[in-house]
């Protein structure tokens, strides 16, 4: 595969690692509309065992961060916190034309409990009344890109768009996130931002003595992610 190629499928690859901020419920039956304008099921196209790239998250090295408006946040500021992800895989179709909808696919599951900020006090709540992670403990995304849509910035960085859906707090919605990433070796880094009113998925707003935070979480990412062994 050429460097353009591999930066394409690294560039699209990353994508899948921005979404944590809220939790996800069981309800991945219904994970479907979007993602199927860009996929087969896996046991039509037998996607896993012919794919010619496999990249696994380096879970330590990741880092997500969410931040939310507080009430009288002109004063008070931000409420951020760090979530942790449980796995993310990327793979590449090498069947699927580059020209065809995605050629990569990418599933990526956060931990809606490993929510941290500076209070103990917020992360509680947040946890309990806010996120309910013992009803929706995970946040998970599945989306896909083509190596069409990736703009190349030089041979080894480049951006592009993952089109997809994000499976958070028992609802699914349509989901689009811009990346920056580079490729050294078989190290793929992204960089990048995203922001969604999180009342989209049924989340509401939190107050304090009726004075409410803001609708808007902007997430901000740094994923690396690391070639897997062949056959794995």
């Amino acid at each position: 595969m050429s460097a353009k190629s591999t930066l394409r499928f690294a560039a699209a690859a990353l994508l899948a690692t921005l979404l944590p901020c809220f939790p996800a419920h069981a309800a991945e039956q219904h994970f479907r509309p979007v993602a199927e304008q860009y996929f087969r099921p896996a046991a039509e196209q037998h996607f896993r065992p012919a794919a010619e790239q496999h990249f696994r998250i380096d879970l330590d090295a990741s880092e997500i961060t969410a931040a939310v408006p507080e009430p009288l946040s002109s004063i008070r500021g931000d409420a951020v916190g760090t979530f942790r992800l449980l796995a993310c895989d990327i793979f590449q179709d090498p069947k699927r034309p580059a020209d065809n909808a995605a050629n990569i696919w990418v599933e990526a599951v956060v931990d809606a409990a490993s929510y941290h900020s500076d209070s103990s006090a917020r992360d509680k709540t947040v946890k309990t009344s806010i996120l309910d992670v013992k009803d929706f403990p995970t946040i998970s995304f599945k989306g896909g890109s083509a190596w069409t849509d990736v703009q190349h910035t030089s041979d080894s960085a480049g951006s592009a768009t993952l089109k997809g859906e994000l499976m958070m707090h028992g609802a699914v919605r349509p989901f689009e996130v811009p990346v920056q990433v580079s490729l050294a070796g078989d190290k793929l880094t992204g960089n990048g931002e995203v922001s969604f009113n999180y009342t989209d998925f049924g989340i509401e707003q939190p107050s304090i003595l009726g004075l409410k935070a803001g609708n808007m979480v902007k997430v901000t990412f740094r994923v690396v992610a690391v070639r897997a062994p062949q056959g794995l």
